[in-house]
């Protein structure tokens, strides 16, 4: 139970930003309580397979080499104070992804899908309650961009919980998700309506047999955002057609940042400008105007270098390929929705932040964490149906002793990767079917 608390506490005040609404309680430092206390319950109560799987696992490789790109890049920062603090408030995202990661791997996956659905529902009834006119957002972290983000990127999770969950959450996870598609047509965001509608394209390819009801909800979502979005949205649209949007004339629009920002990297493309120091570095070597990236690749691009940015790319194309392991290899109806979801998520993620400066961002860590969480408890379901001997081959082997032990448990000679993929579906195929023939309960 202790667990399962934390991870909501953590999702709902790290995520949710839920102490934004409550700044009298400002001086209890209640997340800071909330993430120690995680902290040191993970310390006392993780596994060693799960503290193992933290550092094997696909993602975190990549997260090393962005936080050591950061590390590395700050004595060349243009702003070293401000990169050292932004290194700092980095290091708290790390925090919180890797106590995800954990409680997760505790065997919390279905505790964790839920808590950001419920995250989900409360930012979205908060949107609705509170529209007026103009442009919406929630909190004082989240403003009409971001809060557009978030819903898009965790919108296909609380779709994949309202088709697979029972009783009375199976309704409240619809509600949420169309209060969701409101929220983002309230924000005005015309990111997060391409965004959606990038998402919308990427559910459509993947349904294949059900692609019939499949266009019934997408339909249904357009329907949503045609009847709640404000008519200067489309005039924005419009204006993006006749090129009259700020984006393309002013000097501080997005274009022109753009071009600043890939002239920073083509700068210093080895150390970059300094974690989090994009707008400080356009302003002091650059055009002269203090704006930030709205591009998440050209900011981590210009303030970690190649390195960083090549990292980046990579975590995406891990959580993809993890993803689709997750789909191929699960039986039970939850995982595969959970699986398809993280893709879509992902889809809904990198379109968005195509136009916003989110690249160390909440959202994104928790997205990440997801992945890493539901990897880890398939590897452990994988492990205990393994016959004595298969092991090995389920968990991925990352270096030349690895795969000698594995082999040698095995008694058999080392097989080529595909064959060895295979078999590890196989193996995980009939983890979930021990798992449901075991009494274990639909999500």
């Amino acid at each position: 139970m202790a667990g399962k608390a934390f991870i909501y506490a953590v999702v709902l005040i790290c995520l949710g930003r839920a102490l934004d609404f409550f700044p009298e309680l400002a001086f209890l430092h209640l997340g800071k309580v909330v993430l120690g206390g995680a902290l040191l319950f993970v310390c006392l109560t993780t596994r060693s397979e799960v503290w193992r799987g933290l550092w094997r696992n696909p993602i975190t490789p990549w997260i090393v080499v962005i936080l050591a790109a950061a590390v590395l890049g700050l004595p060349f920062s243009v702003w070293r104070g401000g990169a050292f603090e932004s290194l700092i408030n980095y290091l708290k995202e790390l925090c919180t992804f890797f106590i995800l990661c954990a409680l997760v791997g505790n065997k919390h996956g279905d505790t964790l899908c839920r808590a950001v659905v419920v995250t989900v529902g409360m930012l979205a009834i908060l949107m609705v309650v509170s529209a007026g006119t103009g442009r919406h957002h929630v909190s004082s972290t989240y403003d009409p961009n971001d809060i557009a983000l978030f819903f898009v990127t965790f919108l296909p999770l609380t779709i994949a919980e309202a088709l697979s969950a029972a009783g009375v959450f199976r309704y409240a996870a619809w509600g949420m998700a169309g209060l969701s598609i409101a929220g983002i047509a309230l924000t005005g965001s015309r990111g997060g309506v391409l965004a959606l509608g990038a998402v919308a394209l990427h559910f459509l390819f993947l349904a294949k047999k059900r692609r019939p009801a499949v266009f019934v909800l997408l339909c249904l979502g357009a329907a949503v955002v045609l009847g709640v979005a404000d008519d200067s949205l489309w005039e924005r649209f419009r204006a993006i057609g006749d090129e009259t949007d700020y984006n393309f004339e002013a000097r501080d629009g997005r274009l022109e940042i753009w071009k600043e920002g890939l002239h920073l990297f083509t700068q210093h493309p080895l150390t970059g400008v300094g974690i989090g120091q994009f707008s400080a570095a356009l302003g002091m070597i650059g055009s002269g105007a203090f704006k930030t990236a709205h591009n998440s690749y050209i900011q981590i691009a210009a303030e970690l270098g190649l390195a960083g940015i090549a990292a980046y790319l990579a975590a995406f194309w891990r959580v993809r390929r993890m993803a689709k392991d997750l789909l191929a290899s699960s039986r039970s109806e939850a995982k595969c929705l959970r699986g398809c979801a993280l893709q879509l998520g992902l889809t809904g993620f990198m379109a968005g932040s195509f136009f916003l400066s989110q690249a160390y961002s909440a959202i994104l860590y928790c997205l990440l964490a997801l992945a890493v969480g539901l990897w880890l408890g398939r590897q452990q379901q994988a492990t205990a149906a393994a016959p004595a001997g298969q092991v090995g081959e389920i968990l991925p082997v990352r270096d030349k002793e690895a795969a000698g032990s594995a082999v040698q448990k095995a008694g058999s000679p080392a097989v080529n990767a595909d064959a060895t993929r295979k078999r590890r579906l196989a193996l995980l195929r009939q983890g979930d079917a021990a798992a449901d023939n075991g009494g274990g309960q639909r999500p």
